[in-house]
C-alpha cells in the first residue's frame, strides 16, 4: 500500500496519560456547564419575552372588546352630541338593530347588502371576533410557551447536574465509575 508523501506510514502510536485525559475531560465539562447556564438564561429570557407578548396581546384584546362594546351602543349613549341630523338620521339604527348588533350570532352568516348599517354591523362583528381570537391566542401563548420552556429548563439543569456528577466521580474514582453513571439502568 502506498501512502501520499505528506502522510507517510504510521510509525508510532502516541499515548495519552490518564492525567491528560482527566484534564481534557474537566475542561470539556466546564465548557458544557457554561453552555448549559447560557441555555438556561436564554430559556428564561424567552419565557419573559413570551409572557410580555401574551400580556400585550391580552391588552389589545381587551381594547378591541371595549371598542366593540362602545360602538354597539346607540350614538346618544356613547356620549356624542346629536349633531348633523341630515345623513346621521338616515343611518341611525332602531333599538332592535342595536340589540341584534350586540348578539355575535347575527354576524356568522351575515351577507352585506350594501347599506351602511349592514357594513357597520359586519365591522362590529369582526371586531368582536378579533378580540375573542386575540384573547384566546394570548392565553394559549402564555400557557404553552411557559410549559415548554419550563420543561426545557428543567431538562437542561438535569443534564448539567449529571455532568457535574460525572466530573466529581472522575476526579475521585476514574473513568470506570463514570461508565456506571452513564448506564440507563440507574434510577
Amino acid at each position: 500500500m502506498r501512502f501520499p508523501s505528506s502522510l507517510g506510514p504510521l510509525t508510532h502510536l502516541t499515548t495519552v496519560s490518564p492525567a491528560d485525559v482527566k484534564m481534557q475531560f474537566l475542561e470539556q465539562n466546564k465548557l458544557l456547564e457554561k453552555r448549559t447556564k447560557k441555555k438556561i438564561e436564554l430559556l428564561r429570557d424567552l419565557n419573559d419575552f413570551f409572557t410580555a407578548q401574551a400580556e400585550i396581546e391580552k391588552q389589545y384584546a381587551v381594547s378591541l372588546e371595549g371598542l366593540f362594546t362602545k360602538y354597539s351602543k346607540p350614538r346618544a349613549q356613547r356620549g356624542f352630541m346629536a349633531a348633523g341630523l341630515g345623513a346621521a338620521k338616515a343611518l341611525r339604527r332602531s333599538e332592535t338593530e342595536v340589540d341584534t348588533a350586540i348578539d355575535p350570532s347575527v354576524f356568522e352568516n351575515h351577507r352585506p347588502t350594501g347599506l351602511a348599517v349592514d357594513v357597520w354591523q359586519v365591522l362590529l362583528g369582526q371586531t368582536k371576533k378579533r378580540a375573542d381570537s386575540r384573547l384566546r391566542f394570548a392565553t394559549n401563548l402564555h400557557e404553552e410557551m411557559r410549559n415548554i420552556l419550563s420543561t426545557l429548563e428543567v431538562e437542561s439543569a438535569g443534564t448539567s447536574k449529571k455532568c457535574l456528577e460525572m466530573t466529581t466521580v472522575l476526579q475521585v474514582g476514574g473513568v470506570v465509575d463514570c461508565a456506571a453513571l452513564l448506564s440507563p439502568s440507574q434510577p
